[in-house]
């Protein structure tokens, strides 16, 4: 009955994720926030690097989604990676926005049961509904990173 409850507490949390608000704060503020999250920030720490042309945003809908595959990355690598610190990087790079999460933490075997968990599918959705690509590279005692690519086009 335990392992029921604990899985039916995981999908209401997962599912209350792919419901996120949408945020009322400006794209850049909003990774500011979720890198400066108290609840990560006391885990580990986390730099984040911003180099963006001034000229371009997202939509709400568009920057919710980033920004919550940005959350859950951050999150994943404080509950499984237990790293001493996180690189956030934020540019464009032919012709994409790119969103790039490194940690120095414990790593995982990407093809591993337990790197399908429901986090890193909602990462690859809300990716797919951006018109862009994730990529997930670690192994294990490597660190972890997570790509986000969202070709500008799909915007």
């Amino acid at each position: 009955m335990t392992a029921l409850n604990e899985t039916v507490a995981a999908l209401r949390t997962n599912m209350t994720e792919l419901r996120s608000e949408p945020i009322s704060v400006s794209f850049a503020e909003g990774l500011r926030q979720t890198v400066q999250d108290p609840r990560l920030s006391a885990l580990m720490s986390v730099e984040l690097s911003i180099d963006l042309p001034e000229n371009v945003g997202f939509n709400t809908v568009q920057s919710t989604h980033i920004l919550s595959i940005l959350s859950e990355a951050l999150t994943n690598a404080a509950r499984h990676g237990r790293p001493s610190a996180v690189k956030v990087n934020v540019f464009s790079e032919n012709g994409c926005f790119v969103l790039c999460v490194r940690d120095d933490g414990m790593g995982f075997r990407p093809n591993h049961a337990y790197a399908s968990g429901y986090g890193l599918r909602n990462m690859r959705d809300r990716a797919r509904l951006l018109g862009g690509v994730l990529q997930i590279e670690s192994d294990s005692g490597q660190g972890s990173s997570v790509t986000l690519s969202v070709p500008w086009e799909a915007r």
